[in-house]
Formats: C-alpha cells, structure tokens, sequence
C-alpha cells in the first residue's frame, strides 16, 4: 500500500525514495496504512479512507455484543474525531458527517455498515478561549482553519463539539495540529482502534458522495495509520483515564 500511495504523486524526484521502499522489510509491521488520494473512488479501492477505514473496521474491530438490556454494546462505544480543520459538511448531519463519514467510522465486525449511524460522535476542537488563552494567543489560530461562513452553514455541528483539553499532559495550551480519530469504551479506558492521520474533518480529506452510486470524490492527498488491538493481541487497546483530561 505504501508504495501504491507513493506511485500516485508520479514523481520522478520520488523514485529514489520508492527504491529504498521496495527494499525495506515490513514483515514486523502490525499497523494498516490509509491513504487518500485525489479522483473518484469505490468501495474495493484503497484510495479513499472513506471506503478503506470502513472495510478494516468491519474485517477486523471487534465490539462487545448486547446480550442483555443492561450489558454493553457496540452503541455504546463512542466515536472521537480531533482535527485542525473542518470542511463543508452539509445543511444536516444526515448529509455527510453522520451518512458518509460515521458509517465509515462505526463499522465493526458484529453489523453490517449502517446506512446512518446512531453511534455517539465526539468532536475535539479548540474554541475561540482555547486559541487566546494558547502560548502564542491569536496566532495558533493560524493552523485552526474552519471559516466563520462555514460554521454559519453548518450551526448543527455545534451539538457535536468539545474543547481541547489535555491538562494531565500540560498541553491545553497547546493548539493541536494532529488528527485521529477512535472509538472507545464507556469507562473510557479501552480503544476499539486508534487512526493518527494527515486527514482533517472533511470531504475532501476523506472523500464526498457524487452521484447515486457508492462513488467519492477525494481532492487531496492524504496518509494515515491505523491500529487494531488484535494486530498487538489485545482485545481492546488500554488508555489512562483522567478525570481532567
């Protein structure tokens, strides 16, 4: 998968770099590449992570069934998305975010991919106090690049957001510029999987819906790597818990 990704930029200047690829040895690794890139998409192509990370998710994230009223189950299991930037998402979240985007990020071994998730979806991003109370105040709002007139158009997202806060680590001050995204247990010390990736909340990050068919449109470049507890033979990756974070 690396070197398909790499293949795409077709770039003569690259080819030194695919060379010392082509020799490397990737048996050790436990990790699943994802990748974006730009072009029309479907489900069997690995150049969207719309398509790519919903197709792992469903072969290999593995969630507790409900056998009971009172026991877990998979909707039980929230889904956090962080990112830097957020796109045009749509007058609804039925439109993209919760039609599109969750469905990928809901997927599991134990369903069939929901046509519109009712998972529980968490978004990290920094609020206007967040970047003026920052080490460089107003400045890290620089990396932060969602416009006023796109929130405008999307007021509903608004019920979907939480601030950036990391105060275990001392980092709340500290505008992020990373993004992942996870699914993770009620008592929130456990991980169905962990995605640390270039792709940012957005369509043309992980590609839009053109058309009535299963297609996407991606627009950019983008990479990622994902983690699947059973690949480390876990059941769950385990997280630290605090209260203040």
């Amino acid at each position: 998968n690396l070197l398909s990704y790499l293949g795409t930029y077709n770039l003569p200047c690259l080819q030194s770099f695919i060379d010392h690829v082509k020799r490397a040895d990737f048996s050790a690794v436990r990790v699943f590449l994802v990748y974006s890139v730009p072009g029309r998409h479907y489900p069997n192509n690995v150049g969207s992570h719309l398509h790519r990370v919903g197709a792992l998710l469903k072969q290999h994230c593995t969630l507790p069934s409900k056998t009971t009223p009172e026991s877990e189950g998979p909707l039980s299991w929230g889904i956090i998305a962080q990112a830097s930037s957020i796109g045009s998402m749509g007058k609804s979240p039925a439109e993209w975010l919760r039609g599109s985007l969750l469905r990928s990020l809901a997927s599991h071994t134990k369903g069939p991919l929901p046509m519109n998730s009712n998972a529980t979806l968490s978004i990290v991003y920094p609020s206007v106090d967040n970047v003026m109370t920052g080490y460089y105040g107003h400045e890290s709002g620089g990396c932060l690049p969602y416009s006023k007139a796109t929130n405008e158009k999307q007021r509903w997202l608004q019920e979907y957001m939480h601030q950036w806060k990391a105060e275990a680590y001392g980092r709340t001050r500290a505008m992020p510029h990373i993004k992942t995204y996870c699914r993770v247990s009620p008592c929130l010390t456990k991980l169905a999987y962990f995605l640390v990736t270039s792709a940012n909340l957005s369509k043309s990050a992980w590609g839009g819906p053109v058309g009535k068919d299963s297609g996407v449109y991606v627009r950019s470049y983008e990479v990622g790597v994902l983690y699947l507890p059973k690949f480390f033979d876990e059941e769950y990756l385990e997280i630290k818990r605090t209260l203040s974070s």
